[in-house]
């Protein structure tokens, strides 16, 4: 597929679907859980700056005191949380599929690790 894509620039969306829509089973499941995979990392490098900014800033005031930090920029770090949770679970629910489709089970009945677990 990576062949018939790399002029994609030059088709039309209508025809990079079609070829999106023609790989297999495998590979769209393997494609979605390198996705939910590259964002869980997007996320996770996130949380990382948020609470890097958040020690130098404390460190930068000389104050050590006891006391909580936090300001209007932690509804940021609750929703980036928040979104590498649901991108954890899409993975596990995409490789739940792929192993689904493995073993010789429907991917589109058993489409998260909760129904392969019933299922087996």
């Amino acid at each position: 597929m990576g062949n018939k894509l790399e002029n994609a620039h030059t088709q039309k969306f209508d025809e990079i679907a079609t070829l999106l829509n023609e790989t297999d089973v495998e590979e769209r499941l393997a494609r979605s859980i390198s996705l939910s995979l590259k964002s869980m990392t997007i996320h996770t490098e996130q949380i990382a700056d948020y609470y890097t900014e958040q020690l130098v800033n404390i460190l930068s005031t000389n104050n050590f005191s006891n006391r909580s930090f936090g300001g209007p920029l932690d509804q940021n770090l609750y929703a980036q949380i928040h979104s590498f949770f649901a991108h954890f679970g899409a993975a596990r629910d995409y490789l739940g599929a792929l192993i689904a489709h493995r073993i010789g089970k429907n991917p589109n009945k058993i489409d998260s690790m909760n129904r392969l677990v019933r299922a087996c």
